[in-house]
């Protein structure tokens, strides 16, 4: 029973940080929700097939981009805070190098963890950032 209530209690906090996340990369300057969106959709495939050291390595290594710039912060955040039931990112730590200096069952944890954290952030993309207004939409009528 407690158990649950833990989960709970995670799960109601990760919802919470994830939706702030999510409007606040709707309302990111220079517009990147859509790049946003499509990004968090893609993610959890690049962790499940070359695992997240990887996967955090791929977006480190990449030009600069805002959107993949902000879910890697937001993700870093979220690690920060405490409430996600595994290892805790120290403030001003890089995700990358605290991903990958882990031993295997918190590697696992952290996947895990990143893993919900990431279906969250796509569920509530999905449904707080409209699709692009300069795309038409054909309807019969």
């Amino acid at each position: 029973m407690q158990n649950e209530t833990n989960m709970r209690k995670l799960g109601n906090g990760r919802a919470e940080f994830v939706y702030k996340c999510v409007i606040e990369a709707k309302n990111y300057e220079g517009n990147i929700s859509a790049d946003y969106k499509s990004y968090v959709k893609k993610l959890p495939h690049l962790i499940r097939t070359n695992g997240l050291g990887n996967a955090l390595a791929f977006i480190v290594s990449k030009p600069k981009n805002r959107a993949h710039d902000l879910i890697y912060k937001q993700l870093s955040r979220w690690l920060e805070s405490g409430n996600n039931g595994c290892a805790v990112l120290r403030r001003g730590n890089d995700l990358l190098e605290f991903v990958v200096s882990q031993p295997s069952q918190t590697y696992r944890q952290l996947t895990s963890e990143t893993l919900a954290f990431l279906n969250w952030v796509r569920r509530l993309a999905e449904g707080l950032i409209e699709e692009d207004k300069d795309v038409c939409h054909y309807q019969e009528g």
